[in-house]
């Protein structure tokens, strides 16, 4: 169901408002989250990092003005939930202020920092403690349970400093509002049990997971891959096997092969909720969601002008990939013969675009969902 933005900011009603009816009239979705990029650069170098972070010789900070702007504008529309992240937003010279800023503000109700954990020294996690950042949640980026795994992704020497940061989160008020994020893919996706214990152990309580996407610099890596059929089907059933494993999961867990399996009866008919979700990059373009980052799908300058001058060119675009959203499972001949099409509905419609450069396709995880469906007809004639 769409955000209705309803709880628009009254001061911003008339000025708004010319927007809100071509967005209801076009079928889209009022922006309840945003996910807003403060900088590009990175302490680290990661072979599947999708906007390609990294340590440049001149850096590239968004100011902290056009961010609290951005944010402003944001929560006139009704917007709720804000993501700040990057590259790594920890390397930007003012994050703290524009995070101790959302915090503060009154529209914004939720507050949520994406970091890979390292640069979370001692002082910053007590700060962080404080009344003043009581909206706050943490996202901490792990990709394997031992330095092995971790650091074949992430660079060599990157696993003991992260899991340092995370001992000062168990050991601080954060530790229950830190969600530890785990790429999946073929050479750690085996590790996920152990990583459930690991960090059940350590004291936290939330571990999400997504897919590998081969976007970014993972165009280039061959490093790594995404999780295989197989994998999936043998995760399922440690799920349904191991007690332990099961047991930590339902307390803890949110991974998209148990997810699916779980919520296959559930039929999904809207398709994606565009613009609910957008996100500005550090150059400034306003993509529709994190994964339609095609440069047709994309408003520019937003560091130069209004968010709603931005809404206003993207409606006509977003409403075209809204209506292709909804129709993908009607019109992919893949679909039609699928057994969980009522549940899928099609699949990612981004991820689609950017395994095949077209957004009328399947997505990549589609042969992983099917084996999940599969694996359930199986299960049940045990």
């Amino acid at each position: 169901m769409c955000y209705s933005g309803a709880k628009m900011n009254p001061l911003f009603q008339k000025k708004t408002g010319s927007v809100a009816e071509q967005l209801t009239q076009a079928g889209l979705c009022f922006p309840k989250s945003l996910k807003l990029a403060i900088t590009n650069e990175c302490n680290l170098h990661c072979h599947h990092c999708w906007p390609e972070s990294r340590w440049h010789k001149k850096s590239s900070f968004v100011k902290k003005s056009i961010l609290n702007r951005l944010i402003d504008e944001f929560s006139a529309f009704g917007g709720t939930d804000l993501i700040i992240t990057g590259g790594e937003p920890l390397t930007h010279p003012q994050w703290l202020e524009v995070t101790a800023g959302a915090c503060k503000h009154t529209g914004i109700k939720s507050v949520c920092l994406q970091t890979n954990g390292i640069l979370l020294t001692a002082d910053i996690v007590k700060t962080l403690e404080s009344k003043a950042f009581n909206k706050l949640t943490l996202q901490v980026s792990i990709d394997g349970a031992t330095a092995k795994t971790n650091d074949h992704v992430r660079g060599a020497g990157s696993f003991d400093p992260m899991m340092q940061s995370l001992t000062r989160l168990s050991n601080s008020l954060l530790k229950k509002r830190t969600t530890l994020a785990f790429t999946e893919m073929k050479h750690n996706f085996e590790e996920i049990p152990f990583l459930f214990k690991t960090m059940d152990n350590i004291g936290f309580s939330h571990i999400m997971t997504s897919t590998f996407v081969q976007k970014g610099r993972a165009c280039t890596a061959n490093a790594v891959s995404s999780p295989t059929s197989a994998q999936y089907k043998k995760l399922l059933d440690d799920f349904h096997r191991n007690q332990a494993f099961n047991k930590r999961y339902l307390k803890m867990g949110n991974i998209a092969a148990i997810e699916w399996f779980k919520g296959k009866e559930t039929s999904f008919h809207g398709g994606c909720n565009l613009i609910s979700h957008p996100y500005i990059t550090a150059d400034g373009r306003m993509h529709p969601c994190t994964m339609l980052e095609g440069e047709d799908f994309a408003v520019h300058h937003l560091h130069r002008r209004p968010f709603e001058d931005a809404l206003l060119e993207g409606i006509p675009i977003w409403s075209e990939l809204q209506k292709k959203s909804r129709k993908r499972r009607l019109v992919l001949e893949e679909c039609t013969r699928c057994d969980g099409r009522l549940h899928c509905a099609g699949g990612c419609m981004g991820r689609a675009y950017l395994s095949h450069g077209k957004t009328d396709s399947i997505e990549d995880r589609c042969v992983l969902r099917k084996a999940v469906y599969n694996w359930k007809l199986e299960y049940q004639l045990r």
